[in-house]
């Protein structure tokens, strides 16, 4: 009887440490009831454990009944403990029964005596996590020619940036199986997901890596298969996000990225060569926005290098040179020209071409290809703007307003401006009456037309008749987006300073940016890139004069004409044309930039001061106070 009852203790408590194990292996990685926060102590553990053994610590239950099960073999233990033994065996079980009595007790008060330190990163420690993203997305990376897609393929090396929700906290690192991704980060005090941000191989701008940061950009302007910036040849780029939820302990993730970007192909119908094809207009930046966790296009505009297609099995053995692939960003429908470069100074413009609406969860194609063979290039005058050879045409004139029906138009002509030579943009011919323009304190019932603008106020939300001589009034809330009632286009906005700049450099280093006076008025000449044009002069004011007689010539050949238009500071403007021996002229154009030397100011464009110069001056930029008003050219 004696052996069967310590044979039944025995087998009772060996029960019970195997019930046990779990619980106090738990201690070491639950969240629960048996891990440890930084404002726990041991006394306040086990009295929550002796007297609420079956409620919630923390973010799960506690194991229920398990403070009842400790207690019960405790004391199963110490009755048997405490029975008499007469003989040397009863003390040599009683010593065996004591020992794993203890086992049992040890292993059970483990969990609520040990202090774990919680897994969630304090004071900038890290964490190591791993993360599996098998399966990849809907677009490809290695594309397929025949169904346009595949998963995407991941490859040691390659990089995930990782966010909480609020900031970058750290980066994974793709190991040698292509599918799991590893590295620490550095959580912020309460996370409750992280996200996780594929960007193919691009390299960050202007972003040194540093936990905390809220975003940064890429930029996929060049996706060629020799692009060695982007360090994925062969591969298109791609922006990918995906999300997973996070509880402290948690330390690997499964994800599946879904992209948020569009595969677009282009058939050329032609042998392009070597040679580099590229869409103009398009958005050439992406924002990965750490705060707000997503992915969005930054505005930016450029010309798209497009990718060579691969080979029917996936693989790059050679160019496909009528075929083009390229991601483009989700935005509002755009056009642009192909561009195809042929070498470093030859480049050929053809017809302009629709983007299908964008959308990541299709693919898009361009459903009339384009036949290089047969193609007659554009005859559309265009104007180069970046060093990409983005291309863009200017609106046929000036922007202009009526208040009174809050109307807009391009001047009839390209050198058109309000007013005249003698008040400048003071007064406005209406009917047969020269009326008061008062362009400084402008009406909203004024019937007559308006062309001096403060900065943005063509833009969104913005009043076109602002006058206000205080800059704070004056902010940029987005580009133009009204109807032109003379012109059927959309898509008008207005240059940007660097734009300007490159536009500058690459018409000003051809000779194709001059002076002269076009029907009497004072202009700035620029030849556009893809037309021969009448010789610009020598850079004075008088070097080309353009009339009736000779306008058909220069009209045909598409050149820009900038109009000396006058400037407006509060209720006082500048009048336009000096006298002949004067050398300033007010010839400013707003553009977008705002100034990043002052708050109060933007950038504008101008045309040079002097009068007599005997070399090509160019296109210059100034900045000014937000609230003069200035003209506005723009463009698509």
């Amino acid at each position: 009887m004696r052996n069967m009852n310590t044979k039944a203790l025995t087998m009772s408590l060996l029960v019970a440490i195997i019930m046990l194990l779990p619980f106090a292996a738990s201690a070491q990685r639950s969240d629960s009831f048996f891990s440890g926060f930084e404002d726990d102590d041991y006394e306040n553990r086990i009295a929550s454990f002796i007297g609420l053994g079956n409620q919630p610590f923390g973010t799960e239950p506690a194991p229920v009944g398990s403070g009842l099960l400790v207690l019960t073999v405790a004391g199963s233990g110490y009755a048997a403990l405490r029975r008499k033994r007469s003989d040397k065996s009863g003390k040599s079980r009683k010593t065996y029964t004591t020992c794993v009595l203890a086992l049992a007790m040890v292993l059970a008060f483990t969990g609520c005596k040990k202090k774990i330190e919680t897994i969630v990163p304090d004071n900038g420690k890290s964490v190591d996590i791993t993360l599996n993203v098998n399966g990849g997305g809907r677009h490809s990376v290695i594309l397929d020619q025949e169904t346009g897609y595949s998963p995407v393929a991941y490859r040691e090396g390659d990089v995930i940036y990782v966010g909480d929700g609020t900031s970058y906290v750290g980066s994974l690192t793709c190991q040698s199986d292509g599918t799991t991704f590893a590295g620490a980060i550095t959580l912020s005090s309460t996370p409750k997901d992280l996200y996780f941000y594929y960007v193919g191989g691009l390299t960050p701008q202007n972003w040194g890596g540093e936990v905390g940061a809220t975003s940064f950009t890429v930029d996929i302007h060049d996706q060629s298969n020799t692009n060695a910036e982007m360090d994925n040849t062969n591969k298109l780029p791609v922006l990918s996000v995906g999300t997973e939820d996070y509880y402290s302990g948690k330390v690997e993730f499964d994800c599946i990225l879904e992209n948020k970007c569009a595969l677009v192909k282009f058939r050329l119908q032609a042998d392009a060569g070597d040679s580099k094809v590229r869409i103009s207009n398009m958005l050439s930046e992406a924002k990965i926005d750490f705060a707000n966790h997503c992915i969005t296009p930054t505005g930016t505009l450029d010309a798209i290098t497009l990718y060579c297609g691969p080979s029917n099995n996936g693989e790059q053995i050679g160019t496909n040179n009528s075929l083009r692939w390229a991601i483009l960003l989700p935005s509002a429908e755009r056009s642009g020209y192909v561009i195809v470069e042929e070498n470093s100074n030859s480049l050929k413009f053809y017809k302009e071409v629709s983007i299908p609406e964008i959308n990541p969860e299709v693919i898009n194609y361009i459903y009339n290809p384009l036949d290089l063979d047969n193609a007659t290039e554009t005859n559309d005058p265009l104007f180069v703007v970046s060093d990409n050879y983005n291309v863009v045409r200017f609106s046929p004139g000036n922007l202009q307003y009526q208040p009174s029906s809050k109307s807009w138009r391009f001047a009839e002509h390209q050198w058109d401006y309000v007013g005249d030579g003698t008040y400048g943009n003071v007064y406005a011919e209406i009917g047969e009456v020269n009326t008061k323009c008062n362009n400084a304190l402008i009406s909203n019932s004024y019937k007559g037309w308006i062309d001096l603008f403060g900065w943005g106020t063509w833009g969104n939300n913005n009043n076109p008749c602002n006058s206000s001589i205080d800059n704070d009034n004056y902010s940029w809330t987005g580009d133009f987006s009204g109807n032109i009632i003379n012109d059927d286009n959309t898509g008008w906005r207005s240059l940007t300073h660097n734009e300007l700049t490159c536009l500058n450099t690459q018409h000003n280093s051809k000779n194709k940016i001059g002076k002269g006076e076009v029907f009497g008025v004072r202009c700035a000449i620029i030849a556009p890139i893809n037309k021969t044009t009448p010789d610009l002069g020598d850079g004075k004011w008088t070097s080309v004069v353009i009339t009736d007689a000779n306008w058909g010539t220069w009209r045909d050949s598409g050149v820009l004409i900038l109009p000396v238009t006058g400037m407006r500071n509060g209720t006082t403007v500048t009048k336009t044309q000096p006298a002949s021996s004067a050398t300033y002229m007010a010839h400013y154009y707003w553009l977008s930039t705002p100034s990043a030397q002052y708050n109060w100011s933007a950038w504008c464009m101008t045309f040079g001061s002097g009068q007599t110069i005997t070399s090509y001056e160019g296109l210059n930029s100034d900045s000014w106070g937000r609230r003069m008003g200035l003209a506005v050219r723009l463009v698509r």
